[in-house]
């Protein structure tokens, strides 16, 4: 199973709120689940905290998704 950094669009309540979250692709390489809660850049060194804010910054090239389609994995 791929997956990638991707923003998703909630709402709840009438409130709408844009994050970053993994989002988890099946086998036909269409986005199929995603962490429960956003995500965040980090790293052991400076040096992979860029590189992964990078691939954050990834997210934003690519189209928005809606949370209601996708199902949600379980955050470890």
């Amino acid at each position: 199973m791929s997956w990638n950094y991707r923003v998703l669009r909630r709402e709840a309540d009438g409130d709408v709120c844009y994050a970053i979250h993994e989002v988890y692709y099946n086998a036909e390489g269409k986005p199929d689940s995603c962490t429960v809660t956003a995500v965040y850049p980090c790293g052991e060194t400076l040096d992979e905290l860029r590189m992964d804010f990078e691939r954050y910054a990834e997210a934003f090239t690519l189209p928005t998704l809606d949370w209601a389609d996708l199902g949600h994995a379980r955050d470890e």
